[in-house]
């Protein structure tokens, strides 16, 4: 009873001086006492009283105008039914929801609160699913801002954007496998052929194939080729020799495909088939390579020259000087390539003087074909020297070779019809 009449006395009071009304109220408050209703200590109804609003810097007198932390005091039914941030939602339900009335967008994720209320996303959360898209990029994206892995994938919407992939596709490089099992294989999700062996990811899954290898068998055919030839891509002893595109892996080079004792490698460097036993190696021209002049000689040449309207015969030899011949034999086709030029240095007497003159001549052989039979070797296209050589020598090393030769040669002054055996060396 005492304490009723104690506060009738403070009533009286604070009516009596409007201005220590405010300060007694709060001061008569306790934890165990909700705050005094009294609209007329809040002026515009927004839950903070006037001296707190003075106080802040707020306007008493705007309900939209006040700190949301200072609301102590019950908001007047006008306020609960406004709405301040003018985001579709009364005020009085942002108070219930926690969200900010104030703030339109109270987690700053771009979508207002009343449309997160709408589409069942939460306004107090930028990113709803936790994907690592936040609500308002999901809206603009047209992801699903609730689920997240919108198209179901196996990949969150935050990596697909971070790979490039496309979250509302779940195939991005339309290779027949999603995004998700790409990512485990390892497999590029924006490239329809990782390894690039016309072959798409898609279809090696499906064949069994490595869609990460060309040539998943190792056999030297990429899985494409294996595909066109009908041979199969899984097993490096069935193929198509001829249709080695790639370098064979290590274990294809120690393997035996045939069982004929000699490794695939050996067989490949012997020219014979690793998929035929005991395949005899075609025989190689020793002839074959790559082969450089050493030596030119003449030491039976014999001429005849005119002078002042008389015919005079005599004899001569040549050595060669400053070789720098090139030829080079390949077979299938047999073919002979000849490069360079060497020098010729003649020796000859004529009207019992001694001459010695040098020249220099261009390869004794031209660009053509070549054939063997027998000790004769055969070069076409030759207009220098006769087409037709008679090997003296043809080792793995050596080869020496004579022509007969019948040409006009200047020297010491006059032209000689020259004839000879011109014998030439040479080495690998």
């Amino acid at each position: 009873m005492k304490k009723m009449i104690r506060i009738m006395v403070c009533i009286l009071i604070l009516n009596a001086c409007s201005k220590d009304r405010e300060d007694l109220l709060d001061a008569i408050t306790t934890e165990d006492k909700p705050p005094i209703e009294q609209s007329n200590l809040d002026s515009d109804g927004d839950g903070v009283s006037d001296t707190a609003e003075n106080e802040d810097g707020t306007d008493p007198n705007n309900a939209c105008s006040f700190l949301v932390a200072k609301q102590t005091i019950k908001t007047s039914d006008a306020w609960n039914a406004g709405d301040c941030d003018a985001d579709g939602l009364n005020n009085a339900l942002e108070i219930t929801d926690k969200t900010n009335p104030l703030n339109a967008d109270s987690d700053e994720d771009g979508v207002p609160d009343g449309v997160e209320k709408t589409d069942g996303t939460d306004p107090l959360n930028a990113d709803s699913d936790q994907d690592g898209v936040n609500d308002g990029t999901e809206k603009v994206d047209g992801t699903n801002p609730l689920v997240a892995d919108s198209d179901g994938d196996g990949v969150q919407d935050g990596v697909e954007k971070n790979d490039e992939t496309n979250p509302l596709r779940i195939d991005t490089d339309g290779d027949g496998v999603n995004d998700g099992v790409e990512k485990t294989d390892t497999t590029d999700p924006l490239k329809a052929d990782t390894d690039g062996d016309n072959l798409s990811d898609g279809v090696e899954k499906e064949i069994g194939t490595d869609p990460l290898k060309v040539d998943t068998d190792g056999d030297g055919v990429s899985d494409d080729i294996e595909r066109i030839n009908n041979t199969n891509p899984l097993d490096y002893c069935l193929f198509i020799l001829s249709s080695q595109n790639q370098t064979p892996s290590n274990a294809w080079n120690i393997e035996d495909c045939d069982l004929d004792g000699i490794s695939n490698a050996q067989e490949i460097q012997n020219g014979t088939n690793p998929l035929v036993f005991d395949e005899t190696a075609p025989e190689t021209s020793p002839i074959t390579g790559t082969w450089n002049l050493t030596n030119a000689v003449i030491n039976d040449g014999t001429g005849t020259t005119v002078f002042l309207n008389t015919t005079y015969s005599l004899t001569y030899t040549a050595t060669s000087t400053n070789e720098n011949v090139v030829v080079e034999f390949t077979e299938n086709p047999n073919k002979i390539t000849s490069t360079g030029t060497y020098g010729m240095l003649l020796k000859f007497t004529f009207l019992g003087t001694a001459y010695e003159d040098s020249f220099s001549s261009e390869s004794p052989f031209a660009n053509g074909d070549w054939n063997i039979e027998g000790n004769t070797l055969t070069v076409s296209a030759n207009a220098s020297v006769n087409g037709s050589y008679e090997i003296i020598t043809l080792t793995e090393n050596t080869l020496q070779i004579s022509t007969e030769i019948d040409r006009d040669v200047p020297a010491g002054g006059v032209m000689i019809k020259a004839k000879g055996t011109l014998m030439m060396t040479f080495n690998k």
